[in-house]
């Protein structure tokens, strides 16, 4: 939803039924976010694909705002480093179900592009 309320246009009726402003809500869902990642043991035995796709999100997130672009270099590092631990980078054919190895797949080259492609230019 932090996402999502900064592509809604402004004309849009959801955004005239909102009862505070986008980018306090935004800002909310966020927060709110980040105290549900906190409450995750970050152990590195225990790194799943749900985690990374937490931090993508976040990562786009923080890129959308600019507000904490030092907290985005943060955590494109550490996405950066847990993809490579649970060897993303490797094609997962056939080690587990279709979905889930479309989904490494999936996690694999958004991490890449944030490293690669969108980070040196903010």
């Amino acid at each position: 939803m932090a996402i999502a309320l900064h592509y809604v246009p402004d004309e849009h009726e959801v955004v005239n039924a909102l009862s505070e402003a986008r980018t306090d809500l935004s800002s909310r869902y966020y927060r709110l976010m980040l105290e549900f990642m906190a409450r995750e043991p970050m152990d590195s035995s225990q790194y799943g694909l749900g985690l990374v796709e937490l931090l993508l999100a976040q990562s786009q997130y923080l890129s959308l705002t600019q507000v904490a672009l030092e907290e985005l270099w943060r955590v494109r590092g550490k996405l950066v480093t847990i993809a490579l631990a649970m060897g993303l980078h490797r094609d997962p054919v056939g080690a587990n179900l279709p979905e889930l190895d479309e989904r490494k797949r999936w996690a694999w080259w958004n991490v890449y592009m944030l490293d690669v492609y969108a980070l040196p230019f903010v």
